[in-house]
């Protein structure tokens, strides 16, 4: 522990700061001691987080000491001072906010760090905290609603919940759990959750009681908690005095702007007014509710669209007050009346919960056998809720300026969306500044520019600092490419992703300067487009066209491949989890890889990088709004002397966001590579990050980029900073091996050790049919064996079993589907589990039973004993009608298929071509529904479609061609079972 004394407060510190933590404490000091705000960049991995817990819980240790009382008598003094000041006198409690709770935990981890113990509470919704079963049937707004019905002073019917709130003298343990929750180290929300489980209370309730006492030092929250106006009035906190910190604050603009603002779409209105319609026997408010619903949506169907005539969106704009209008034409819903209205939909939630429980079947007549349509809507009644409260909310404060009513209809979506849009993030922090805190202090790692942030917050910050990172000049390159390399004597062309710019020949140039860039990185590359649209044109003009902006071979794409895996980024969370972990698989597979990310997408958000993971980051263009969207043409419109820095600080936040993925700590290093001319632009570099400026430089050329990027990666790999960052690394992964602290269970079953394995066999793809027969029949046969040796040893954790890593590679295991390619390979053990049917009637891949039944005829011609012989034998035996007790249906069942296999065709080369055809079938399924490689146009949608149509009646034809014996027709059948469920139409047109 390293003591520290900065502006007179002792600061205890984990171990010796940087400069950059030094400088950073300073200026928190200074803005607490003069109630200031305060907005603090600092580079990710220079410890921006511990730096503030410290720097505060220090300041405020040394305040509550300045306020303590004399030892001896009660000052004469304390009797003079108004009631009213108490609170601006009593210690600041710290508030700490950020964007999820997986980064709150990051910050409880920091805090248990320190010596600093202080009481503190953790708030989370019901999902997270609530210990009662009735979280296992509901969630969202229902499990909210089902709670409050429960836990009525009438109902009682939870235990966890009457120690806490509980009006019985004999049962309410409120004071004696506070006090013993303050007097523990730390806790995140799983140490919570297990707390109030231990001393049977609820920790959703024991929380929030909690973060109301005096001896709440500080208090861990999301920061939509505090920034929704409703959410916030009911956590019935005092905020005068205390001192505000939003960690990760980059996206703060737009949360502030989004807490008040919704879009209702017509999936929503319509699934509301549904579930309305079951409830109207329950009272008259809620037929009311309804019909003021159906006057709205004739609103909204007879609007005509006057803006967007020629773009993917239609649209009208309204003065913001239109709608709310529309809602009080029946004069019923009204800005006296609307609170009662939003008790009525909260009273209709619970009477939902309450119907649709599994328990209720016999309830109360239509409704309880409409229960399952109940449960299996979404919170669409809340959504409407949460509109009403922000349209009456926005009026009586006065905002209703800084908002617009939109109505707009996408052509390739169904159905209208009504919109309510708020454009001046100033509104919510006006709100915040309201509640008379001491300090408002905003920290991220890209705040940059800084001037234009202020400025939508509103907000006057006395106290900026842009801090340097913690590494030094010979770890970073960072330049701007303004051409492409020189080709067949050509000069190199512009690199820029300029609308008017945009084509194969710009996508072209793109794609021969990520040659050049991927011959020269080592290990991993990540690659941001402005959009997923920019990155999608881009791998298909790689996958179509040559260097030479022709289709010969081999194309940009296969170039790349040369180099480095490539691995896309899709909008689906699970998918781009699967990319993440692909990108993380082929690095250390040492065969190198490239991620092909998106700005503003979840791979720059927050995503770390570091090391070989991200030796460099490259960024095609300027990341600018989409300029044909409703919301920021209006967003232009509305804030026209400022539109233009907004419009350019948009797309430079967005740049130092992804760029900030890479460097992630003392001893990392690599590359910055900026391809687009305009990056030449004065007013453009002032707005990058402050500590990339240094580095930054114009290259010439493409030859005098090249030629210096080469000459840095080859100086870093031999430097003492690259070593010592190695022995690290080592000896951090020594420990957590000893430690067993690496010891997840979604990354230490049998099955990912093998994919990992496998993985970096299969790569680069297979070329052929004959190639991709060899490597599944090799695969098989290596997993069997293997899962055969250690099936005593491993103990496979029991979720782990229904997750994508352990259900696709896992050939021998009762659940394997699809093949290697029909992977979605890399969700986790949280993600929501596969549709049962979908699992069952896919529960063999037919790659892994054709490699049985070869396995099989391989083995009898060697004369080698085989289980598989054996499972054969008792299978004859049970079609002369021996007994078969003891085989499983299942197994009888895919020993049956896989024997079938082998018995319709002649030959090897028969089944080889089965095999082929059905191979096409899996992945054409794949590129449709799981989503390797980039998101389907229209027209690659319709052309496989075509393609998995003609497969379809090839293997039929085949089938009818080269099978023989008597039991075609069952093998058929049987096919039908495996074959993917979105073509059997085809099939059964076939037959």
């Amino acid at each position: 522990m390293v003591f520290l004394t900065i502006n007179k407060t002792q600061v205890d510190f984990p171990y010796p700061p940087y400069p950059v933590q030094l400088r950073y404490m300073h200026r928190v000091i200074d803005a607490l001691r003069n109630g200031d705000n305060a907005l603090l960049e600092s580079p990710t991995g220079t410890g921006k987080t511990l730096c503030l817990l410290c720097a505060t819980l220090a300041w405020r240790r040394t305040y509550n000491a300045g306020l303590a009382p004399p030892a001896g008598p009660a000052s004469s003094l304390a009797a003079l001072i108004r009631p009213d000041l108490a609170p601006q006198l009593s210690t600041p409690r710290i508030i700490f906010c950020s964007r999820t709770h997986s980064q709150l935990a990051q910050a409880v981890a920091e805090l248990k760090k320190t010596v600093y113990k202080p009481g503190m509470s953790l708030l989370a919704s019901r999902d997270q905290l609530c210990v009662h079963d009735i979280a296992s049937t509901f969630s969202g707004s229902r499990l909210n609603a089902k709670c409050r019905r429960i836990t009525a002073p009438a109902k009682r019917q939870c235990r966890f919940h009457l120690p806490v709130a509980s009006n019985r003298p004999h049962e309410n343990r409120a004071p004696e759990l506070i006090d013993k929750l303050h007097s523990q180290p730390p806790m995140d929300i799983e140490d919570v959750r297990a707390f109030g489980i231990s001393e049977g209370a609820c920790p959703w309730f024991l929380s929030r009681a909690a973060a109301k006492t005096d001896s709440c030092e500080i208090l861990f929250l999301p920061y939509n908690y505090l920034l929704d106006r409703s959410a916030r009035q009911s956590l019935g906190i005092d905020w005068v005095n205390d001192i505000l910190i939003i960690d990760e604050a980059h996206n703060l603009e737009a949360v502030c702007a989004d807490a008040m603002s919704f879009d209702l779409p017509e999936s929503v209105r319509v699934a509301c007014l549904s579930e309305l319609s079951q409830l109207i026997e329950y009272s008259i408010q809620i037929r009311l509710m309804r019909s003021i619903l159906n006057d709205v949506e004739a609103f909204i169907n007879g609007v005509q669209f006057d803006r967007g005539e020629g773009s993917d969106i239609s649209f009208r704009v309204f003065p913001a007050s239109e709608l709310r209008k529309q809602f009080e034409s029946s004069g019923a819903l009204t800005a006296e009346t609307y609170e009662m209205f939003l008790e009525l939909l909260d009273r209709a939630m619970g009477i939902q919960a309450e119907v649709s429980k599994p328990e209720s079947s016999s309830g109360r007549g239509l409704l309880a056998s409409q229960a399952p349509i109940l449960s299996a809507g979404s919170n669409t009644i809340k959504i409407v809720q949460t509109a009403i409260r922000v349209l009456f909310e926005s009026a009586a404060s006065g905002y209703e300026r800084s908002c617009r009513t939109v109505v707009q209809q996408n052509r390739s979506k169904p159905g209208r969306t009504v919109s309510y849009w708020c454009f001046k993030p100033a509104v919510t922090m006006r709100n915040l500044q309201s509640l008379k805190m001491r300090s408002m202090l905003l920290t991220s790692g890209t705040l940059s520019p800084m001037e234009s942030f202020a400025s939508e917050l509103g907000v006057h910050f006395p106290i900026r600092l842009e801090n340097p990172h913690v590494v030094t000049k010979p770890q970073i390159w960072a330049g701007v490419i303004k051409t492409g390399p020189d080709h067949e004597g050509q000069k190199g062309g512009r690199l820029t992703s300029a609308f008017y710019a945009r084509g194969d020949a710009a996508h072209v140039e793109l794609g021969r300067t990520m040659i050049k860039i991927a011959s020269l990185v080592p290990d991993g590359l990540l690659a941001f487009f402005p959009s997923y649209g920019s990155l999608h044109s881009c791998i298909e003009a790689w996958k179509r066209l040559g260097p030479g902006l022709d289709g010969a071979r081999p194309s940009v794409w296969e170039h790349l491949l040369r180099h480095k895996q490539i691995v896309a980024e899709e909008r689906d969370a699970a998918k781009c989890s699967a990319a993440i972990l692909a990108h993380r698989t082929n690095v250390d597979a040492r065969v190198g890889s490239i991620l092909l990310a998106v700005c503003r997408g979840k791979v720059s958000e927050g995503i770390d990088f570091s090391d070989e993971y991200g030796r460099a980051v490259v960024i095609t263009g300027l990341p600018f709004p989409a300029a044909m969207d409703p919301k920021v043409i209006l967003k232009r419109e509305i804030s026209d002397e400022e539109a233009k820095a907004w419009y350019t600080g948009q797309a430079l936040r967005a740049v130092n966001q992804a760029v900030g993925r890479a460097i992630r700590h003392k001893y990392d290093y690599g590359a910055i590579i900026l391809c687009d001319e305009r990056y030449q632009s004065k007013n453009v570099q002032k707005q990058v990050s402050k500590w990339i400026r240094p580095s930054l430089t114009i290259c010439p050329s493409f030859g005098d980029a090249e030629q210096s990027l080469g000459s840095f990666f080859s100086n870093a790999v031999k430097s003492s900073f690259a070593k010592d960052g190695e022995a690290r690394r080592l000896e951090a992964r020594r420990k957590k091996k000893e430690s067993g602290a690496d010891k997840r269970p979604e990354e230490n079953t049998d099955a990912v050790v093998v994919a990992q394995e496998a993985i970096s066999r299969i790569l680069p793809p297979p070329k052929s049919e004959e190639q991709f027969l060899k490597q599944i029949f090799s695969l098989s046969d290596e997993l069997a064996t293997r899962n055969g040796k250690r099936k005593e040893k491993i103990e496979v954790h029991p979720r782990a079993k229904d997750t994508p890593k352990f259900r696709i590679l896992d050939f021998s295991g009762d659940r394997a589907r699809g093949g290697l390619k029909d992977s979605g390979f890399g969700g986790n053990d949280k993600r929501p589990r596969p549709n049962k049917r979908a699992t069952q009637e896919s529960s063999r891949s037919s790659e892994f039973l054709a490699a049985r039944a070869k396995r099989i005829e391989d083995e009898e011609g060697r004369g080698k004993p085989s289980p598989l012989i054996r499972r054969e034998k008792r299978l004859r035996t049970a079609a002369s009608g021996q007994s078969t007790e003891g085989m499983g249906r299942r197994k009888r069942r895919e020993v049956a298929f896989s024997v079938q296999i082998k018995q319709v065709f002649e030959g090897q080369e028969g089944i080889r071509q089965f095999l082929a055809l059905f191979r096409e079938i899996l992945r054409i399924q794949t590129e449709i529904k799981e989503g390797t490689g980039p998101l389907q146009s229209d027209e690659q949608l319709q052309a496989c479609l075509k393609e998995a149509k003609a497969s379809t009646e090839k293997i039929i034809a085949l089938i009818r061609e080269k099978a023989n014996g008597e039991d075609i027709e069952t093998f058929l059948r049987n096919l039908r079972v495996k074959f993917p469920v979105e073509f059997r139409h085809w099939y059964d047109a076939a037959l």
